[in-house]
């Protein structure tokens, strides 16, 4: 089997993620990591349609035989995260650990309703942080920019086989409309980036001593900025600021460099 697939054995746990997802009979959802099939079968006897996705080829074969009735599901044979994924209503998985934040950045770019999703409990912690706690990161500005998240429920390691050896935690998202807008979503990734890979940084330096070009191009005319509540912004570390401060920044970035830009080949073309 996978290498770092445990299935969920425990009934009354797979029939609470079930129940959790709220399927409506007209409603389209989407399991990552189908395994043999247990949860698949009770996501089909309430939702409308089921893709569900296995890349281990035995355990594909399987899932076949046992969803042999069910004209409802979809399967789909690859990884996750070379596959194209259909849009859906709802998401529903016990995700593979080794590849949750891949997973994750993914699904957060397709559109989707609600998601009912299992994590390493530490990684279900980080993705619903508030700023200025330990696990604040880029994952928490990610998910908190597009999803409301909760967790809520914990599993014990022996729900599971085989027995991993963490907790695990089902998170609950639901995809709301960002209270603001992001001019360029690749930009704001790679300041993400930038700013939390020295989280002991202030923002001003850790953007000083970014790699990726254009940022270090858009950041001059902020730094210099006589704004003085950008400045109090900037004096502060990234895991202080919420994903509203972190946006500001990043959209300040976005429109210097259109500036930039717009100057620049004006000038040129003189």
């Amino acid at each position: 089997h996978s290498k770092d697939q445990c299935f969920l054995v425990d009934w009354n746990i797979l029939s609470y993620i079930a129940d959790a997802a709220s399927l409506q009979q007209d409603e389209s959802v989407l399991e990552i990591g189908a395994g043999v099939g247990t949860l698949t079968r009770l996501l089909a006897r309430r939702a409308g349609r089921v893709y569900a996705i296995e890349n281990d080829p035995q355990l594909f074969t399987a899932l076949r035989q046992e969803l042999e009735g069910y004209d409802n599901v979809y399967l789909m044979f690859g990884d996750v995260l070379k596959l194209e994924l259909p849009n859906v209503d709802v998401i529903v998985s016990n995700l593979p650990y080794s590849i949750s934040a891949q997973i994750t950045f993914k699904i957060l770019d397709i559109p989707f309703k609600r998601a009912i999703l299992m994590y390493q409990q530490e990684f279900a912690r980080r993705m619903v942080a508030k700023p200025g706690s330990r696990e604040y990161g880029r994952l928490s500005v990610a998910v908190q920019h597009r999803c409301r998240g909760r967790i809520i429920k914990k599993i014990p390691a022996g729900a599971f086989y085989p027995m991993p050896s963490v907790v695990s935690a089902v998170v609950e998202l639901s995809k709301q409309f960002s209270p603001y807008t992001v001019l360029d979503e690749k930009l704001f990734s790679k300041f993400l980036e930038c700013a939390f890979s020295q989280r002991r940084k202030r923002i001003k330096n850790a953007l000083l001593s970014c790699r990726h070009s254009e940022i270090s191009r858009g950041t001059w005319e902020l730094l210099t900025s006589d704004d003085p509540s950008f400045q109090k912004i900037l004096s502060m570390r990234a895991e202080q600021l919420s994903p509203k401060m972190l946006v500001d920044i990043s959209n300040a970035i976005s429109l210097s460099l259109q500036h930039l830009d717009y100057y620049g080949t004006e000038s040129s073309t003189q």
